[in-house]
């Protein structure tokens, strides 16, 4: 089985990229601006992604412009990497007839102590979180085939 990741060279993306190659899946590593280079994994840069023409099992999408504070100074970059590239990647996964899991989060959600569900109400505070939803709603009502998960990850990075 084969599995493409965005944002191989972020916490998230990175960490998948290792545990997939060592339970045995083939891997490619896609990344942006920061090349890493990942033992095993064939890797690829997000511009070349749209001519890769062998078959893929499943897409991670991993790859977001995560920094809040940035996301509020500069709309344009957060909204290219967190919905235009969604989109593109959308329209790819339709064309390998494969499945793409899309990586979200926890911040559509106005924060309260109350545990929440996908049927609880959304209120994206924040242009990271706007663009985020936005992103979701893409993949929704265009993918053939997905998976959409809200998290919230932190932590060090490989």
């Amino acid at each position: 089985m084969k599995i493409l990741i965005t944002g191989a060279s972020g916490l998230l993306g990175g960490n998948l990229c290792y545990l997939f190659n060592k339970a045995g899946y083939e891997v490619v590593s896609v990344y942006n601006t920061n090349e890493i280079r990942i033992p095993n994994t064939e890797l690829l840069h997000i511009q070349d992604i749209a001519s890769y023409s062998e078959k893929i099992d499943f897409i991670i999408h991993c790859a977001a412009y995560t920094n809040v504070d940035e996301c509020e100074i500069n709309f344009e970059d957060c909204y290219k990497v967190n919905v235009a590239l969604t989109n593109k990647l959308v329209d790819f996964a339709n064309q390998k007839n494969t499945t793409i899991i899309h990586i979200s989060t926890d911040a559509v959600y106005q924060y309260s102590e109350i545990a929440k569900s996908e049927d609880s109400s959304l209120a994206p505070l924040s242009n990271y979180a706007r663009t985020k939803l936005l992103a979701e709603n893409l993949v929704k009502s265009n993918a053939n085939k997905h998976f959409i998960i809200r998290t919230n990850i932190f932590g060090y990075n490989i």
